[in-house]
C-alpha cells in the first residue's frame, strides 16, 4: 500500500516513533516524490503493509492529529 504524506505529517510521525523500529525505518527511508500537480516540496511516499498503515494511524491518532485525516483518506481510496 502506498501512502503519500506531506513533509509535516511525515516529520511528526517520524519524531513520534522509536529509532530503530521498523515503522521508523520505513518513514526515515521514504523518498520525496515531486509531480507537477504536487505542492512545492512534493510528498513523501511510504510503501507500507496493512499492519504498518494501521500502526501509522495509531501513532497519528496519539501524536499527530493533523496527519490522521491524511492517512485515513488515502486508505479509504485504496480499499474496495
Amino acid at each position: 500500500m502506498l501512502l503519500r504524506l506531506k513533509a509535516e505529517s511525515r516529520a511528526c510521525l517520524l519524531d513520534s516513533t522509536k529509532p530503530g523500529s521498523l515503522i521508523h525505518d520505513v518513514l526515515e527511508g521514504a523518498p520525496v516524490i515531486r509531480r507537477s500537480s504536487d505542492p512545492p516540496g512534493g510528498f513523501y511516499e511510504i510503501d507500507c503493509s496493512e499492519l504498518d498503515c494501521q500502526e501509522l494511524m495509531r501513532i497519528a491518532a496519539n501524536f499527530c492529529p493533523d496527519a490522521l485525516p491524511e492517512i485515513e483518506a488515502q486508505l479509504t481510496q485504496t480499499r474496495p
